[in-house]
């Protein structure tokens, strides 16, 4: 069986590993610039908390850049998407390249994903059909990621890689790497045949990855989702870890205000969710978690995009549609957005002049400036 995992950061470099150590597929990673080169030179390294070290030689044929998955024309049984949401688009030339008539692809990535208020997926509801700027802002992915390919798919995954990007440490305990797949084009009482197909590329693994089946993955997903929005987002925001957030008075109240408007526009939609977590469930799983970096935070502080628009952007877009008020998601949502164009004005400044922000003085990197239009 032939596995791609396109996008080989923190989730995309453990669930790689992951894969690789089963042995149960030839697994084709698809990474760009200098993390696709650390890859050709060091192989992949993983480092468990547990203090194991995997190293895995990839073959070079099977570490592919963008531009070669596109040309490549190879399809893959089943296709991992773990690279960030904001991203997804850019992703789709070499994505289509890689899938074929039977091919699965299982987005593995926060926030909603495009297919939520497909017409399988949500049945005769108020809501069906329903298309998101922020989820699918140029209608590509409805349009050429056919819906029937879908496994909905929530990873919990805590990966963060290193600074040279040699090596790719685990946040925490092994035994927590968890996907909970589902099929909303299949929907049913038990796990499918994909269900089942992808669940059986990680038996063995020596990192383990524990597969469940949940025939309400849209449910899930959203669980997921006050997740994200909430300390997620905050990490990002303060600078610090989870532990932190949620230890803070003002962090865990900030917590609770984002979790309450984002279950009340679940529960506004239609046909209805599910939820199974509220604040205080989500404040007993980070409580005490100091040094756990949501992905939110790692990217804030190496200056890369946030993934955003899909998470915080995805239920105050959804809030206009259903008539919730979200005062707080949307002041979080105006933060991240200033974050990241003073990130992106950064590597501007450092680009022009050749330079890497570690490169710049201190007096440099910390300045306030103006680009002129």
């Amino acid at each position: 069986m032939r596995v791609a995992v396109v996008g080989v950061g923190g989730v995309g470099g453990i669930l790689a590993a992951a894969l690789e150590s089963a042995g149960q597929a030839s697994v084709t990673l698809v990474s760009q610039g200098s993390g696709l080169a650390a890859l050709r030179r060091h192989g992949l390294t993983v480092r468990t908390l547990e203090g194991r070290l995997h190293h895995f030689a990839i073959p070079q044929e099977r570490l592919l850049s963008v531009d070669e998955a596109a040309a490549s024309g190879e399809a893959h049984d089943v296709v991992f998407v773990t690279t960030k949401a904001q991203k997804m688009t850019s992703a789709l030339d070499s994505l289509a390249r890689l899938v074929g008539p039977s091919t699965l692809v299982v987005p593995c990535m926060n926030g909603l994903p495009w297919w939520f208020f497909h017409a399988a997926a949500a049945p005769g509801g108020k809501h069906t059909g329903l298309r998101l700027w922020s989820t699918d802002p140029t209608g590509r992915l409805s349009r050429e990621i056919s819906f029937p390919k879908v496994l909905g798919c929530v990873g919990s995954i805590a990966g963060q890689v290193h600074k040279n990007q040699a090596s790719w440490h685990c946040q925490w305990p092994s035994e927590k790497n968890r996907l909970v797949l589902g099929d909303p084009a299949h929907p049913g009482n038990g796990p499918s045949d994909r269900v089942k197909t992808v669940a059986g590329l990680f038996q063995d693994a020596e990192i383990p990855v524990t597969v469940t089946h949940d025939a309400d993955i849209r449910s899930k997903i959203f669980d997921h989702l006050l997740i994200h929005s909430s300390i997620n987002a905050i990490a990002a925001l303060s600078r610090g870890d989870c532990g932190q957030v949620v230890d803070d008075h003002s962090g865990e109240e900030l917590l609770r205000d984002v979790v309450e408007e984002a279950t009340a526009v679940a529960n506004a939609l239609d046909p209805p969710l599910r939820l199974s977590l509220n604040a205080d469930d989500i404040i007993d799983m980070y409580r005490g978690q100091y040094g756990l970096r949501p992905s939110m935070l790692q990217d804030a502080d190496s200056g890369r995009s946030i993934e955003k628009d899909s998470v915080v952007g995805a239920l105050v877009e959804l809030a206009s549609q259903v008539g919730v008020e979200t005062p707080s998601l949307k002041v979080i949502l105006h933060l991240l957005d200033v974050m990241d164009s003073a990130a992106s004005q950064r590597a501007g400044f450092g680009a022009f002049y050749d330079l890497s922000s570690a490169d710049l003085p201190d007096r440099i990197r910390n300045m306030n400036y103006e680009i002129a239009p």
